[in-house]
């Protein structure tokens, strides 16, 4: 299920929300941020279960998800055991295609009922406010949804027959070639004709320079091949070791859909999550450590970011200092006939 929601601060100006009592709202922040909420705004859940996560009385949670159910904040299925919040992708839309298609596998663990029947018609309709790439892969994922949600195209209009020529309008062949050719001007009277052949010709034009004309102006230039988006270059400042940059990059994205996969999280989220990781390894015992610390390709291959702080210790001995050697107590003494002898002392 996802991790990740957002609860919008205009939440608190909303009038329905405003009208519940405190029981009412904290019920429905409960219900938004449950761990078995999908990214759908749908979830398999009976209210006595959740009455016993918040240790409260069955009846107490009961008239609490009715006073929000009746404003239509949330919605219940009780014989189902479906729970569902009907706005929910107003502030929680899907961050990226991909997620549109991972709810094909999130359909399948809502419980079979009327409301689960209307949501992907609810889906739709937000769909459609999205781009071109978010409703192909709605398409893709509820292809009946789909076709029952966005209207049939009106046909083209069949073009309309050419009226026949009338008769008398038609002539033949042999009237057109009996006709004397109109005689053409060769523009040898003409004065402005004499100008125009002693006037110089125009010189080449600049190759290089645009055409006036040219609405789209210069060409514009291409992007490098080594172009890094900003959230990597937020991560690549906070990593402590700074090795094989273009590698680096490649391993970024790898982990960025990996966990983007795994958690059901946009793209923001899942850079957010990588640089706050980061941030936490830069100033662990590894990240300071220089000689041990792991390059960022081999950091994020390995997803060390999902790696418990208290696990980023250093692990590797500390080089030996080597020390003096200490001077002898009795030091040699060298005699003019090469024989050496140690004082005592």
């Amino acid at each position: 299920m996802a991790r990740f929601r957002k609860v919008d601060p205009r939440i608190w100006n909303d009038q329905k929300f405003r009208s519940l009592s405190n029981h009412g709202k904290l019920v429905f922040l409960f219900c938004l941020t449950h761990p078995h909420m999908t990214s759908l705004g749908a979830m398999r859940e009976t209210l006595p279960g959740m009455a016993a996560e918040l240790e409260w009385e069955p009846k107490a949670f009961r008239e609490a998800f009715l006073e929000a159910s009746e404003r239509g904040l949330l919605e219940l299925d009780e014989r189902a055991g479906y729970v569902g919040i009907p706005n929910f992708l107003r502030y929680n839309g899907p961050e990226s295609p991909n997620v549109v298609k991972s709810w094909t596998n999130l359909v399948d663990l809502l419980p079979e009922c009327e409301l689960k029947t209307q949501l992907p018609q609810r889906v739709s309709r937000f769909i459609s406010t999205k781009g071109e790439a978010f409703r192909e892969a709605f398409r893709e994922a509820f292809p009946e949804a789909y076709r029952k949600a966005m209207p049939n195209p009106e046909p083209e209009p069949e073009p309309e027959p050419e009226p026949e020529l009338e008769r008398e309008d038609l002539r033949s062949a042999d009237e057109c070639e009996s006709e004397p050719p109109e005689d053409p001007d060769d523009g040898l009277d003409d004065p402005d004709l004499d100008d125009n052949l002693d006037a110089p010709a125009d010189p080449d034009p600049d190759p290089d320079a645009p055409a006036e004309d040219d609405p789209d102006g210069p060409a514009k230039p291409r992007k490098s091949r080594n172009h890094y988006s900003e959230a990597f270059e937020d991560f690549w400042r906070t990593y402590p070791k700074k090795v094989a940059k273009r590698r680096a990059a490649t391993a970024y994205r790898k982990a960025l859909k990996a966990i983007m996969a795994d958690l059901e999280i946009g793209e923001r989220d899942a850079d957010a999550k990588l640089l706050y990781a980061a941030m936490r390894f830069a100033e662990s015992d590894t990240g300071k450590s220089g000689r041990f610390c792991p390059h960022p390709t081999t950091w994020l291959n390995g997803g060390q970011y999902d790696d418990d702080p208290a696990d980023w210790a250093r692990t590797s001995p500390e080089p030996p200092t080597s020390e003096p050697p200490k001077p002898r107590k009795n030091p040699p003494t060298f005699h003019a006939d090469g024989s050496v002898t140690y004082d005592n002392g």
